[in-house]
């Protein structure tokens, strides 16, 4: 009898488990996060499939995409023009494949909102947030429902939004299998529906599906890689940083392993005074004008900093 309640009480526990809701809070947020963006090629077929609770969404058979970006979560202060968005206290770092430039999507996240910040190139294209986004209120639970409002100082009338959390499950795509995972469906165009999937704990991007309303064979898909955090902890204990040549006389060329894209170079003279802050084209530094000696490079990505020696001669 002990023994059959023992396994009654181990069956509840499992069912509870697998009927729980998971649930997004703000303190679900990653400090490290880089991720590989790929578009699915041909995805006409993909469906977004069922809603409501303990789904499975197969997407394992999708078998041809292509590398376009890479996302970083990166320090807002590193940024170009970061005092523009007074507001802002989060940032992602979009790089797209072949390109030396990035774009920034700044936000706001406090204990109960994630909002919309704005945008700029690094350059001189800018886009402010007049009226932002609500994205997530927490706790973020299921069926909950955000209507909102948001123009950007690029748009001259109001879009409306509507989001809803509205199924969580089990998605599985090429790059593995992912439990406790939310579903969000959302409009904010009547021609276009679109479904992101998350883990909640920590928050990450799984895939975004768009679906054209009015054309069946103009969908897009998204699927992410997530480069994670047990990778980064091993480049942050190798502390490697590839600098070539080495010695250099004129410039040099900085990588850092796993496909990393470096947000911010920082050149140090041997006693550690800060003699070149570098924030864009940071695979490559300008050495020429240095004196004879040694120097230190630190590489930073999203939260984390690697550092190397180097040799001007």
């Amino acid at each position: 009898m002990k023994i059959n309640f023992i396994l009654t009480i181990s069956i509840l526990c499992l069912n509870i488990n697998f009927y729980a809701q998971p649930v997004l809070n703000a303190v679900n947020f990653p400090k490290n996060y880089s991720t590989e963006h790929y578009r699915v090629k041909n995805p006409t077929n993909l469906t977004p499939g069922g809603s409501e609770s303990n789904q499975t969404w197969d997407f394992s058979s999708i078998s041809e995409t292509s590398l376009i970006r890479t996302i970083n979560l990166v320090d807002v202060s590193t940024i170009p023009y970061s005092s523009s968005f007074p507001q802002a206290n989060l940032c992602l770092k979009y790089t797209n494949v072949g390109s030396s430039n990035s774009d920034y999507v700044y936000y706001k996240q406090s204990s109960t909102l994630f909002e919309t910040q704005g945008f700029t190139d690094g350059n001189s294209y800018f886009v402010y947030a007049i009226n932002p986004l609500t994205i997530f209120e927490f706790p973020y639970t299921f069926n909950k429902v955000i209507n909102d409002t948001k123009q950007n100082s690029n748009q001259s009338n109001l879009d409306t939004s509507v989001s809803k959390y509205d199924a969580y499950g089990t998605i599985i795509t090429p790059f593995g299998t992912f439990n406790n995972v939310i579903r969000v469906k959302s409009n904010q165009n009547p021609n276009y529906t679109i479904y992101d999937w998350y883990t909640t704990d920590p928050h990450t991007y799984i895939m975004t599906l768009v679906v054209d309303e009015k054309k069946s064979n103009n969908n897009e898909a998204f699927i992410y890689k997530e480069i994670t955090s047990l990778e980064i902890s091993k480049n942050q204990k190798d502390n490697t940083i590839s600098i070539y040549p080495n010695p250099a006389s004129s410039q040099i060329n900085i990588q850092i392993p796993n496909f990393l894209i470096i947000d911010k170079v920082v050149l140090l003279d041997i006693i550690g005074k800060v003699l070149i802050t570098k924030l864009q084209n940071t695979n490559q530094l300008d050495v020429e004008n240095l004196p004879k000696g040694v120097y230190i490079i630190q590489a930073y990505s999203g939260g984390s900093k690697l550092e190397q020696k180097f040799i001007k001669n």
